[in-house]
């Protein structure tokens, strides 16, 4: 089962109708319901603590007070997870304060502790997480960056791309997987023994 979050920030107009349209849940996170509105998309849920939306929602609405450990993202999130949601897309999430951009990026490994797949994603860039496994990218994506979750992240392979890598290591102290290209039909990214963000860029000029 699949869901979308909507946040504040972000452009994300191309992307949101056709993920929502494959939804089964969809809900807004605070601020995030203004976008929503704006794409006359309607989620089933808003959640927050209001500090980025003070009007009439007319939805069903969760107020959360604002002295709280999670974020309004990650209460979305598990809120998705409680209604059995294995599939989420958190929409902008990557603009706006740092802060806010890193708490959601952090939340991408939680959804994988949680047995849930999760993915970042505006209209050009999709940002995703794994941990020890071989994943496939086709050749539509302008840069593939890759960043060590931890310390380092060992025995990475790449094959497809302009700057391939053998059993490689990458620190979380030396930017070397940073803007990489796709230059076959088809790449993978195999990471033995460690997490890895991967962040695509996808417009190719």
């Amino acid at each position: 089962m699949k869901g979308v979050i909507f946040t504040a920030f972000g452009q994300y107009e191309n992307i949101a109708k056709k993920l929502c349209d494959d939804a089964h849940f969809i809900v807004a996170a605070d601020g995030g319901f203004l976008k929503a509105k704006q794409l006359n998309i309607v989620p089933d849920l808003l959640i927050g603590d209001m500090d980025s939306f003070d009007g009439e929602a007319e939805i069903k609405t969760k107020k959360v007070n604002p002295i709280k450990d999670d974020t309004d993202t990650l209460l979305c999130i598990k809120e998705c997870i409680s209604r059995g949601i294995n599939e989420i897309v958190i929409l902008g999430g990557l603009g706006g304060r740092l802060d806010h951009t890193l708490a959601n990026m952090q939340s991408l490994k939680f959804m994988y502790e949680k047995g849930v797949k999760g993915v970042i994603a505006d209209d050009s860039t999709e940002v995703s997480f794994i941990k020890n496994e071989k994943i496939e990218l086709d050749n539509s994506y302008k840069y593939v960056s890759l960043f060590s979750v931890n310390e380092k992240a060992s025995g990475i392979t790449l094959e497809g791309f302009k700057y391939p890598l053998e059993n490689a290591v990458l620190t979380n102290s030396f930017p070397l997987g940073v803007s990489n290209e796709v230059v076959a039909q088809r790449a993978t990214v195999d990471v033995t023994d460690g997490e890895l963000y991967i962040i695509i860029i996808k417009e190719r000029q």
